[in-house]
């Protein structure tokens, strides 16, 4: 989790310099909640909060546990949910079970090394829920799965609640095709950083 501030320094700045203490964030993607915790010190004295959705089972643990550990368990709540382009119940391939690893994978992958079940719901879906609230900033880290959640987002797009989404996107095409889509909802690119893997960016798009 300390690696990822190193890794991903847009994404620090944005949650330093655009995140505010009554904003609602949701984390997709959020592993063992490294930023899930960094966001949720910085909302303590606010009524903002977090919502933090990882479907690997060793991750969420981690996940929990961390949130427990930092005294955020009324600012960062913890979901286990893939979102994706439809629902239903579907399969994570997982990279492995060690907490703290990525590149997991909803699609087919025989050379995964764990399988679990996972309940998949489109991002919109989740927030028709009376219990949830509308995010004001959302951050996307999903290895590939990008393109599948934006699917399910039209209606958040839409509302102009939603103000940021940081991204990681992998590949020219797929940058294109992304950027497409949050322009077409008044959305323009603010900030990226590259990775050290070929074509991997942190990106983010601001209304």
């Amino acid at each position: 989790a300390r690696e990822d501030y190193a890794r991903h320094p847009a994404t620090v700045s944005w949650i330093c310099d655009t995140i505010t203490k009554d904003d609602v964030v949701y984390d997709i993607g959020a592993n063992v909640g490294g930023f899930s915790c960094f966001i949720g010190k910085k909302i303590t004295d606010g009524k903002g909060i977090v919502y933090a959705f990882e479907p690997a089972a060793s991750n969420l643990f981690s996940l929990v546990r961390n949130i427990e550990l930092n005294g955020l368990s009324k600012k960062v709540i913890a979901y286990s949910i893939a979102f994706g382009d439809h629902s239903g119940v579907g399969s994570l391939h997982c990279s492995s079970i060690i907490p703290g690893t990525s590149v997991h994978s909803i699609e087919t992958d025989v050379s995964r090394e764990f399988e679990q079940g996972v309940m998949i719901l489109t991002c919109e879906e989740f927030v028709k829920s009376m219990s949830v609230r509308f995010p004001n900033h959302i951050k996307i880290d999903v290895d590939g799965a990008e393109e599948s959640i934006i699917q399910g987002m039209s209606n958040l797009f839409s509302d102009s609640r939603l103000k940021s989404v940081m991204i990681e996107v992998e590949g020219k095409e797929t940058i294109k095709r992304i950027t497409r889509v949050f322009e077409q909802f008044g959305f323009k690119e603010k900030l990226r950083d590259s990775k050290p893997r070929e074509e991997l960016y942190d990106i983010l798009y601001v209304r």
